[in-house]
């Protein structure tokens, strides 16, 4: 009898431990998948933002025909060329129509941007610049790769809605990771990549096996595991 009643405690014990270890794993299966759809969502919301943001800054510079004539003249002329025109322009006392000028007012207006790249239609050289190096340099289309952390923003002429080009933004991830550090404290990976599944932004590696909570910010797919 008392070998039988030791039988039911140890039983009783190893029923209990179990149903506890179950609720701890749920527990802590739901604070992963809390903690995911958090990073996700304010991840989403702060590329939003810079699409947003950007968006309505390249829309204005597509409105101001002397601005879109300075970056015309810019890629068309020899650098001699193009600060004679400058000089002998009519607004020269009035407005600042110079291509390095309206570069500069996107780092300015946009503190997250760390380089600012604009493709040009039919043209066989790339403007690339950073926020270190504002005024930026040319290089050859041919050598020219998008840089991982930038998205493609088109450049329209507003009378013709004929595309002039292609600004590639870079985003600082500094402030991506500081968004993910904020949000949890448990270990998650995210990876971010466009529709051409080129990778946007990466923090560790996601596990095949890992549980995966995903959302798109215009053509960006955003997962986290």
């Amino acid at each position: 009898l008392l070998k039988s009643y030791s039988y039911l405690v140890i039983t009783i014990i190893i029923f209990f431990a179990s149903v506890l270890s179950y609720i701890n794993w749920e527990h802590y299966n739901q604070s992963i998948e809390s903690s995911q759809q958090l990073v996700l969502e304010n991840v989403k919301n702060e590329l939003d933002g810079y699409s947003e943001q950007v968006k309505g800054q390249i829309f204005d510079i597509s409105q101001d025909k002397d601005k879109i004539e300075g970056i015309n003249r810019y890629f068309q002329m020899s650098p001699s060329e193009y600060e004679a025109w400058l000089l002998h322009h009519p607004l020269f006392l009035v407005k600042n129509v110079s291509f390095h000028n309206t570069i500069r007012s996107l780092y300015r207006n946009l503190p997250f941007v760390t380089g600012v790249d604009l493709a040009m239609a039919n043209e066989k050289r790339v403007l690339v610049s950073t926020d270190e190096f504002k005024s930026g340099y040319l290089i050859s289309s041919k050598d020219y790769k998008a840089p991982v952390n930038s998205f493609p923003i088109n450049l329209y002429d507003a009378s013709s809605l004929t595309l002039l080009g292609t600004f590639y933004i870079r985003v600082d991830d500094g402030i991506l990771e500081k968004i993910i550090d904020q949000s949890t404290r448990l270990p998650v990976a995210v990876s971010i990549k466009d529709t051409l599944n080129r990778q946007f932004y990466k923090r560790k590696s996601i596990g095949q096996k890992d549980r995966l909570a995903y959302q798109y910010s215009g053509d960006l797919l955003i997962e986290v595991g």
